[in-house]
């Protein structure tokens, strides 16, 4: 979340944070690499919160 926050106060970017409980940092690679691919393309991560 710190990191969040520090990134969302550079200009030109958006920053995203969503935490999802019960999963580790291995278990949260295929939701990742999903969420990296939706924004490469142009649309929001599943889940994310609208803007």
């Amino acid at each position: 979340l710190e990191t969040a926050r520090a990134l969302a106060a550079l200009p030109g970017l958006r920053v995203g944070f969503r935490r999802v409980e019960g999963e580790t940092h291995g278990s949260m690679v295929p939701a990742a690499v999903a969420d990296a691919l939706a924004l490469a393309s142009g649309r929001m991560p599943a889940g994310s919160p609208p803007t």
